[in-house]
């Protein structure tokens, strides 16, 4: 029987494969994570946008287009009264043929934090008089003198309006930054004409 052992040859050889395998294995566990790590931000952002999206285009669909604040626009407030039926006739006119309108609609970047919870300037509201509603959380900051223009690679605020026509089309855009420090951004774009 041979009791000799290992060579220091063999040893090292051994400890440089193990290391590479090690290597190898950790490298593509951190890619794996990242890819996870990636695909959560842009599922939980584009639930976001969605939310958003079908909370508001309905509503700004129900809206007068004269009580829209167009002449502030394109820009990242969005003012408007839907049109609703307020006498319970079931009709949204009233006896003189007139549109009821609700009290107005502002639709922002909670840029002040007027609901409290300390999220501020990543939070799409709705406020109607002494009402807030949350409409989307982790939307991108805004941009101080963002200016739109041709350049697809600008990034524009979470929360972007521009007149097109009769209509409006709005921009929501998620955003979250990766383990790595990468802008992970969720886009969506809809076209909306308000009622006449």
């Amino acid at each position: 029987m041979n009791t000799r052992g290992f060579t220091l040859l063999e040893m090292t050889v051994v400890m440089a494969i193990g290391t590479i395998i090690m290597g190898v294995l950790f490298t593509l566990s951190l890619g794996i994570g990242d890819t996870a790590e990636i695909q959560d931000i842009q599922v939980n952002g584009g639930d976001e946008v969605r939310r958003a999206s079908n909370e508001l285009i309905p509503r700004v669909r129900q809206s007068a287009a004269s009580t829209i604040n167009w002449g502030e626009l394109p820009g990242s407030t969005l003012r408007f009264k839907e049109v609703t039926d307020l006498d319970g006739n079931g009709l949204a006119v009233d006896t003189t043929g007139n549109l009821e309108l609700a009290s107005e609609t502002t639709v922002s970047l909670d840029t002040d934090d007027l609901n409290n919870d300390g999220i501020g300037s990543t939070q799409l509201i709705a406020v109607r008089g002494d009402t807030i509603r949350v409409l989307a959380n982790y939307l991108a900051p805004p941009i101080e003198g963002y200016v739109a223009d041709d350049d697809p690679l600008t990034p524009a605020p979470g929360f972007w309006v521009i007149p097109d026509g009769n209509g409006l089309t709005i921009q929501l855009l998620a955003e979250g930054d990766s383990r790595r420090g990468y802008p992970i951004r969720v886009v969506h774009t809809e076209f909306v004409v308000p009622r006449n």
